[in-house]
């Protein structure tokens, strides 16, 4: 991505972020493909339930961190020559999501089982939260026409676009899991 800001090539940041996206989607089905598989083992103390949340929290938390360090590296550093002045404040919303879904992905190995189960209960509003939300900023990239537009942050529309697919992904696998995890309870 830095070498295709770097040479004014959107296309080579495309390909970058897109090939991003496609491998951390395979990652996450690989991950919860077993999930899918099980066929009503008991789960009842939620064990593998909070453990697979966990493995997508810490998914959605490289995401965030992705968009971050590329934000990061395309606008603040002198690596691609690129300008745009909100480029900080977008990598460090993003560095705080990301930091915000690894709290939860550690909180969730918390050895106290009401504790587990506390962030266990989330799972479900989060995943739609992340899903809509991400949807909506997909929208409002197509609809404002700013992946058409050649403007400063054209390379950042690219982390947005390929950033809230990855997420609307996630979050549809989290919620698979999570419905095979807990059906019936």
């Amino acid at each position: 991505m830095v070498t295709g800001g770097a040479l004014a090539k959107v296309w080579l940041v495309t390909l970058s972020a897109a090939t991003f996206a496609v491998a951390l989607i395979g990652i996450a089905i690989a991950i919860n493909l077993p999930f899918w598989r099980r066929d009503g083992e008991p789960d009842p103390d939620g064990r593998i339930a909070t453990a697979a949340f966990c493995r997508n929290a810490q998914l959605i938390a490289a995401v965030y961190g992705w968009g971050a360090l590329a934000m990061q590296l395309l606008y603040t550093t002198p690596l691609t020559g690129l300008k745009w002045q909100h480029g900080w404040q977008y990598a460090l919303l993003l560095l705080l999501f990301a930091l915000a879904s690894f709290h939860i992905s550690q909180s969730l190995r918390d050895p106290e089982r009401r504790v587990r189960l506390s962030w266990l209960a989330w799972a479900t509003p989060m995943s739609i939260a992340t899903a809509v939300l991400s949807a909506a900023a997909l929208i409002y990239l197509v609809m404002s026409g700013k992946l058409a537009v050649r403007r400063a942050d054209w390379a950042a529309n690219l982390v947005f676009l390929f950033g809230c697919l990855t997420l609307m992904v996630l979050a549809a696998v989290t919620l698979r899991t999570h419905e095979r995890l807990t059906r019936g309870r």
